[in-house]
């Protein structure tokens, strides 16, 4: 029944004393109320909950040090990109691999190994390269450092290694085992067969505390993990001893060194994040200021343009780790 016709026949002295115009008017200004209490579309944008887009990152140094390190870089990007709603994920070396191919991951922050793994099995896509930081220059590549304890007389270069302890983060590692695997390999150390122990701290720090404490004879971490927890006031750098030192005034790398270099991590996209959005989180990662709180929290200078990961996928071949672990040996 329409909306005049109803309030005619409940009232219907008030109509009757109405003009044709009158009522003409009175109706049209019903139909007016009742438009403007409909919601507009800037209203019904408003109340629209924005995607949530979850990147996982790799804790290579421990959860709690992955909230405290990346967690501003999150809430960097929620002010940069406000359609979205980005999540923070911690995840370890055994975590990340599966919740990207069950498809629980949009973005992904990891070493180059892991990297190449996701791009060949689940198609990766890297969008942004870190630029880390120390003494207020930007590096764009990383290795490993191999470490034993100052005190150790009986160690002095990776040919006494052979029958002794050995700790490093994770088979997955790359700067905290792969790139040490190669170096020893290179040397005529064989890890699996000539120490008297291989081990697996499992996070960066733990591999450090193994060896001050003398529970394993030697180890190996990524470069800078040293100099940083040094930093924090975890370390001193003087309870340990650096095995085949690369000079810094070869190639300019500030942090200790015993490996190659190799390109810093990649910030991937995945199958879940489409190209419009990965476009825009690339465009925030790129501007990030070495000033932003953001890079600040984090050690980093901020993002430059992903780089040629093609001295990993050297790297990767050579110790037939997947994706080339069906090479012929």
């Amino acid at each position: 029944m329409p909306i005049f016709q109803e309030i005619a026949m409940k009232n219907p002295s008030c109509t009757q004393s109405l003009s044709p115009d009158a009522a003409i008017k009175l109706l049209f200004g019903i139909i007016l109320c009742f438009l403007f209490l409909l919601p507009t579309p800037a209203i019904l944008a408003g109340n629209k909950r924005p995607e949530t887009i979850q990147i996982g990152i790799l804790a290579k140094r421990g959860k709690k040090e992955c909230r405290k390190k990346w967690g501003p870089t999150i809430a960097y990007l929620n002010s940069a990109v406000p359609d979205y709603r980005f999540l923070l994920v911690r995840l370890n070396f055994a975590e990340l691999p599966g919740a990207v191919a069950t498809g629980k991951l949009h973005f992904v922050l990891c070493n180059p190994a892991m990297y190449v793994g996701l791009e060949h099995l689940y198609g990766a896509t890297r969008i942004a390269t870190l630029q880390n930081k120390r003494l207020h220059k930007a590096l764009t590549r990383f290795g490993g450092v191999i470490f034993t304890r100052a005190d150790r007389q009986d160690i002095t270069s990776i040919d006494d290694l052979f029958g002794k302890s050995f700790m490093a983060v994770n088979p997955e590692s790359f700067g905290g085992w792969l790139v040490a695997k190669r170096y020893l390999l290179d040397h005529g150390l064989r890890p699996e067969e000539d120490f008297t122990s291989l081990s697996f701290g499992n996070t960066h720090d733990q591999v450090v505390y193994q060896v001050k404490n003398g529970k394993v004879d030697a180890g190996t971490v990524r470069t800078d993990v040293l100099e940083r927890m040094m930093g924090e006031g975890k370390i001193d750098l003087r309870e340990f001893k650096i095995l085949d030192p690369q000079p810094p005034r070869d190639t300019g790398f500030p942090f200790l060194r015993t490996t190659r270099l190799y390109p810093e991590w990649p910030f991937a996209k995945t199958r879940q994040a489409g190209d419009q959005l990965a476009r825009k989180v690339a465009i925030a990662l790129l501007s990030m200021a070495p000033e932003n709180k953001a890079a600040i929290a984090a050690g980093i200078m901020g993002w430059t343009i992903p780089f040629d990961y093609t001295p990993v996928h050297e790297c990767l071949k050579i110790l037939h780790f997947p994706p080339y672990d069906q090479i012929e040996k």
